[in-house]
Parts: structure tokens; C-alpha cells; sequence
């Protein structure tokens, strides 16, 4: 408390509890991928002020439906600075919720991605043999692979002999 920060305990719903909120503040310095907690927010309108860490996966950050502090994990007082303006300009706020609603519609909906990945798939499917014959990597492997239980053979072999 002596930064002003409370923590209250156990949240028995996120939804619940991101709905009372306008803002999702995330000044991550690093991490790889798709930050769930952003799409979270998102999904229950939250906009979202962070940094180019928190934006991977998800959108270039000058197309991010939010704001992205550029040096915000270094920089607290820019970082302080975009939440305040983030909070205070209602207009831009609502902007920003209504592009990410429908970035979370167009990008990360379930149904929509379930279609494109089956799409997908039976494409890489129909197309499998042409694309083996093409990938040098993969037919070096597949080789390799095959000839791993001949190499043991020789392993024991050795190995016996060596006794």
C-alpha cells in the first residue's frame, strides 16, 4: 500500500472483475510470443497501454489498438504519461476499445481460425507429396531417421566387441 497499489486477494471471476476497469497496464520489459493477458483484456474491452513486448504476436505495434509506449519499460515516466492520457481521454478510449473488439474479431476469433486452420490443413494436405519431394531438410531427416536403427545395430555391435 505504500505505493498506492492494493492488492485485494482471490478473484473468483476474471470477467467479473475486468469488466469494473478501463485499462489494461502491462510496461513488460520482455517475453516471446502472443501475451494472453492483453487479448484477455481485450476480449472484456479493456484498452490496453503497454509496450512493443506486449504488442508480439498480436499487431504491429503502430497498427495496435491501444497504446504502445515505445521505451515504456524504461521509461516510467513516459509510461505513467500514456496510462494518465489513456484514462483521461474518453474519445480516444473508445476508439481504441471499438478497434480492438474488432482486431479480437477479424484476428483471435475461434470460429473464424478454426475455418482458416482447416482450410489450411487440408491444403498442406492435398499438396503433402509435392512438398516432400521439395523440402532437402526434411528428406535429410526422414533418411537419417531411417537409418537410426541400423547405426544401433552398429552401437551394440561395437560395444560388444569392446567387452
Amino acid at each position: 500500500e505504500a505505493i498506492g497499489a492494493h492488492v485485494r486477494g482471490f478473484c473468483r471471476s476474471v470477467k467479473k472483475s475486468m469488466q469494473k476497469h478501463r485499462l489494461l497496464v502491462a510496461p513488460l520489459r520482455y517475453g516471446a510470443g502472443v501475451k494472453g493477458k492483453v487479448l484477455e483484456a481485450m476480449q472484456y474491452g479493456l484498452v490496453a497501454v503497454t509496450t512493443p513486448v506486449g504488442v508480439e504476436g498480436i499487431a504491429d505495434p503502430a497498427q495496435f489498438p491501444g497504446y504502445v509506449v515505445a521505451n515504456g519499460g524504461e521509461d516510467a515516466a513516459a509510461f505513467a504519461e500514456a496510462v494518465v492520457r489513456a484514462y483521461c481521454e474518453e474519445r480516444a478510449w473508445t476508439e481504441c476499445q471499438a478497434r480492438a473488439i474488432a482486431l479480437m474479431a477479424s484476428d483471435f476469433d475461434e470460429v473464424a481460425n478454426a475455418g482458416r486452420l482447416q482450410a489450411f490443413l487440408e491444403q498442406r494436405w492435398a499438396s503433402l507429396q509435392e512438398d516432400r519431394q521439395g523440402d532437402f531438410v526434411g528428406q535429410m531427416a526422414w533418411h537419417s531417421s531411417l537409418r537410426s536403427t541400423e547405426l544401433m545395430a552398429k552401437y551394440i555391435s561395437t560395444k560388444e566387441e569392446l567387452r
